[in-house]
């Protein structure tokens, strides 16, 4: 044959490749991902309610609210672990100023502080729902102020700082007497046997 030409049916040599195949970056990824990204992935949600901290306190001080009818503005004994704080609480409808100091009721410790008519809230108090735009306060008896309470068996692990939309996960309500999130009911977190109470309705919203 002549040079350069190749004849009808004449065997061809294997040829090196002259730009061969390069793997991207996001080739090697998609083939196995990094222990970077497999420490990184998720073990499974965090119950909501283990970030939420609930507390015994007392109501040692109870005022008017200067700038809304509704409203009184309580300071709270949170015990040895928490901080004396202020609470604005709409429970004029339901409660007198008497009837609520000294009171040992529970609290949302670690709800973010919002200003209401001006005036600092850090927490929120747990009530039931009663007819006629009414509560009833959670009762927790005589355990000690301060006490840390928790849900069932679900460990305790609060964030610094929770939301109202954290709290609205749970889904309060009263069954059999007491405070229930599912099947889980709020105790006393050193003392399983020391339930929190409620005589408000049946199925009664807590909030």
């Amino acid at each position: 044959r002549s040079a350069g030409i190749f004849q009808r049916g004449e065997p061809l040599q294997a040829a090196a490749a002259l730009f061969p195949r390069i793997e991207s970056e996001k080739d090697a990824k998609q083939e196995k991902p990094s222990k970077q990204k497999q420490k990184g992935q998720p073990q499974g949600e965090v119950d909501p309610a283990s970030k939420l901290d609930f507390r015994v306190v007392r109501v040692a001080e109870v005022a008017d609210h200067p700038d809304a009818d509704g409203l009184f503005v309580l300071q709270l004994d949170a015990g040895p672990e928490l901080e004396a704080r202020q609470v604005c609480a709409g429970l004029k409808h339901s409660y007198t100023a008497d009837e609520l100091l000294n009171r040992r009721v529970v609290l949302f410790a670690n709800l973010k502080p919002a200003k209401l008519r001006g005036i600092e809230s850090r927490g929120m108090l747990l009530a039931a729902d009663l007819p006629d735009n009414k509560a009833a306060l959670i009762d927790p008896g005589e355990i000690e102020v301060g006490t840390a309470l928790q849900f069932g068996d679900v460990p305790l692990a609060p964030k610094s700082k929770a939301s109202i939309k954290d709290f609205d996960k749970l889904k309060l309500s009263v069954q059999s007497g007491g405070v229930a999130y599912g099947s889980h009911r709020l105790h006393a977190a050193d003392s399983p046997d020391l339930e929190i109470k409620s005589d408000a309705p049946e199925s009664a919203s807590v909030h």
